[in-house]
């Protein structure tokens, strides 16, 4: 076996361990000091008889009799005792907005605060107050609705389902390290390649907190340490979310290191953690030149390369390339920041729109509703129809292909026609194929061209912004009937 690799998984579990360990200081701040080992939301979930969000309208002390009973040693015999004692639980009258299971046909429930082991007693869990939106999971025995201790606030912007669906992690934290797009367990990195250090907790509370990871990393050369990365990391939970995460960054030479966390919340500094890891030597280093070089050198966003393992990706601002791992290129694309890019030559679909009918006085609205489609396409333009009396139906005679397209894009199209059309190509700076009408409203699109009176024509279109593109084939009366061929091509 060799040592180094079992000292890092060693110490892999050493850094687990404190994370989650430290998570559950931090994320459940208001339990009482009693033997309680908090159930899973799935748990929870089958476990509980009722489940619903509401507000507590008012509170009722309750004192209720207890009875424990212990065992002690006296002159080397045991001896029995019997303890009477009380203590005083609240009672809740909660109003409720909404059953997330098992609803029931009052709008108004009483449930009663739980009770967790102590020393040789029960104690009550800390409780809520009068005018607390609270999401209850209940347990009902002998006819008293008892709320779990897992019970919790759920402020007023939240909304219940969505709270429940999210991912909750247990024990509070979970550590893990990536490269080249996948996890790999810690310690086992290569060297001259990026690695993502990510830290995720579950604060346990959802009306937002914040905190901060202390990170700094050194490299053994020769006898001595060198400190090569430090770091300090804010992270927030957004509000209605439990989860606030953390990453960090680092591209490692071959050699030994070691790397100090700490949670900080305000003043307080939670337990550190040092552990180390070892890097392997990259025996294959490729030098790429930069997507935004390859695309500044005049290569189009078809044609740029990234290195093995990596995305391209566009940037959301400035509509530039760049090349991440995936994890990166998804947590870019989740929130807005970055654009996933497919270009290969024959993933250019375009979305088909057939002709429709519309009556006198009424529009025409023509939507990107077909399926996609391969070109070249052959289709038919028809002449609007005589039209006499109230509602006489007009051929509406257009046709409209949409794909998709990206700055540095060059489209090579053309069609023949049997008799004149209209021929426009238009811009939309949406970025989705999703359906809407095709003609200019709002300000939204934007007419490149219009021809009319054309039976063939050949063109290219060097894509200078990111949107839709839709190409117009339109016929007027008293113009006749007219078999088009369309043809569209990435270069």
């Amino acid at each position: 076996m060799n040592h180094s690799n079992s000292v890092s998984k060693l110490k892999y579990v050493m850094i687990l361990i404190f994370l989650g360990f430290t998570s559950l200081m931090m994320s459940y701040d208001n339990t009482s000091h009693g033997l309680w080992i908090p159930k899973s939301p799935q748990e929870l979930l089958e476990s509980s008889d009722i489940i619903f969000v509401g507000n507590i309208t008012s509170v009722n002390v309750l004192q209720i009799e207890k009875q424990s009973s212990y065992t002690t040693e006296e002159n080397g015999t045991d001896k029995n005792f019997v303890e009477n004692y009380t203590i005083n639980l609240d009672e809740y009258k909660v109003a409720v907005e909404e059953f997330l299971k098992n609803p029931q046909n009052s709008s108004k429930i009483t449930v009663r605060q739980p009770t967790i082991p102590s020393i040789a007693r029960v104690a009550a869990f800390d409780g809520f107050k009068a005018g607390d939106r609270v999401l209850f999971y209940v347990k009902t025995l002998d006819g008293i609705n008892e709320y779990s201790p897992e019970s919790f606030l759920i402020p007023k912007p939240c909304m219940g389902k969505d709270v429940l669906a999210q991912k909750r992690i247990e024990r509070g934290g979970e550590f893990f390290t990536i490269q080249n797009g996948n996890k790999v367990d810690y310690g086992n990195f290569t060297a001259n390649k990026p690695v993502q250090f990510v830290y995720d907790k579950d604060v346990g509370i959802l009306s937002g907190k914040s905190f901060d990871v202390l990170v700094s990393m050194t490299k053994t050369v020769g006898q001595n340490t060198e400190i090569v990365f430090t770091k300090e990391i804010h992270a927030e939970s957004k509000p209605c979310e439990w989860i606030a995460s953390t990453e960090w960054e680092i591209t490692p030479q071959e050699g030994d290191y070691g790397m100090d966390i700490r949670i900080k919340e305000g003043d307080s500094i939670f337990n550190p953690s040092d552990t180390g890891f070892s890097v392997k030597s990259d025996m294959a280093t490729h030098n790429f030149m930069s997507p935004l070089k390859q695309f500044k050198h005049g290569i189009t966003l078809t044609d740029i390369t990234c290195a093995q393992g990596l995305q391209l990706i566009l940037k959301a601002e400035g509509n530039l390339p760049a090349c991440v791992s995936p994890y990166t290129a998804q947590r870019l694309m989740k929130i807005g920041w970055a654009e996933n890019l497919d270009l290969s030559p024959n993933k250019l679909v375009f979305a088909h729109s057939s002709s429709s009918t519309v009556y006198s006085g009424g529009g025409s609205v023509i939507a990107l509703d077909g399926p996609p489609v391969n070109l070249p396409k052959t289709f038919f333009l028809s002449h609007i129809g005589n039209y006499s009396g109230e509602q006489g139906p007009i051929i509406v005679s257009s046709h409209v292909f949409a794909a998709k397209l990206y700055r540095g894009n060059m489209i090579s199209y053309d069609f023949n026609a049997t008799a004149p059309i209209t021929f426009s190509l238009w811009f939309d700076n949406r970025t989705s194929l999703a359906l809407y009408n095709v003609f200019p409203s709002g300000g939204e699109k934007e007419n490149i061209f219009t021809k009319t009176n054309v039976t063939s024509f050949a063109d290219k279109l060097s894509v200078q912004k990111t949107g839709v593109y839709t190409f117009q084939f339109s016929v007027f009366s008293p113009k006749p009937i007219a078999t088009v061929t369309f043809d569209a091509t990435r270069q």
